[in-house]
């Protein structure tokens, strides 16, 4: 089932009989002009959006591997925790 959220919004009058024309001309109503304008920007702000960048891989060099006492896994745990950091400072900005 297509819910629909009925809702009020101020818009300049200008731009109003100017979508009213548009309507018409076009055999649709006005909410389904706003309505594609609004799905419309929303999938271009969803498409200039830049992908997360690709976690860290630590990739150890030299013929023996790490180095005694170092461990790989507390690598991934660090990287884990730059992560909440990240999250928790855009969660409080928002």
């Amino acid at each position: 089932m297509l819910y629909h959220m009925r809702t009020t919004f101020l818009i300049a009058d200008d731009v109003y009989r100017q979508v009213k024309v548009l309507a018409a001309q076009e055999d649709r109503t006005v909410t389904s002009l706003v309505e594609q304008a609004l799905q419309k920007m929303l999938d271009e702000h969803d498409a200039d959006q830049v992908a997360a960048p690709e976690p860290f891989r630590f990739k150890p060099m030299g013929n023996g591997g790490l180095r005694p006492g170092v461990d790989a896994d507390r690598f991934a745990g660090m990287a884990d925790d730059d992560e909440v950091e990240r999250y928790l400072r855009v969660m409080a900005q928002a």
